[in-house]
């Protein structure tokens, strides 16, 4: 018999939870926050801090929150299996899981246009250019950003010379 999975994660449990061992902190449970159950190793470095370092410290990598829902997405079809023929009590035992993975995604979606935002607004501080400049040069680059930082800093001269 074949089963539709209501979700189709990108990575496997094994993946996920040796990503979360390699780069990221169980979380101690917190009541305002309680769909997020890790904290990056790496705290983010001020915003005063040179860009290349922030980028180099992983101030803009893609945060957990996608990744947490997709763990969310693996327990919810886990749930789905063992619950096949009661339709009722797997919507009643997968409630939270499904108010996690969409809380999640929601804070996927801020933390990421968050850091995007500020990645611009960092570059447009450091060098003569556009935003509109900075937004055509990203979505052509296919490399990583500290690759895109020093592409972007050699082909602009920097406003003042600093060492980064």
């Amino acid at each position: 018999m074949i089963i539709n999975l209501p979700h189709k994660p990108i990575h496997s449990v094994k993946w996920l939870e040796d990503f979360f061992a390699k780069n990221y902190y169980k979380k101690p449970y917190d009541r305002f926050s309680w769909w997020r159950k890790y904290t990056s190793i790496n705290k983010p470095l001020s915003k005063r801090s040179p860009l290349r370092d922030r980028i180099l410290n992983g101030d803009f990598d893609i945060g957990s929150y996608s990744f947490e829902a997709e763990l969310a997405e693996h327990t919810i079809n886990d749930k789905f299996i063992k619950n096949y023929n009661d339709q009722g009590k797997f919507v009643e035992e997968t409630s939270l899981d499904r108010a996690r993975r969409k809380r999640l995604l929601e804070d996927f979606k801020k933390d990421e246009s968050r850091k995007l935002e500020e990645l611009v607004k960092s570059f447009r501080d450091l060098l003569p250019i556009t935003e509109e400049e900075i937004w055509d040069e990203l979505v052509n680059f296919d490399d990583t950003l500290i690759e895109f930082y020093y592409y972007i800093t050699e082909k602009n001269p920097r406003k003042n010379k600093i060492p980064y």
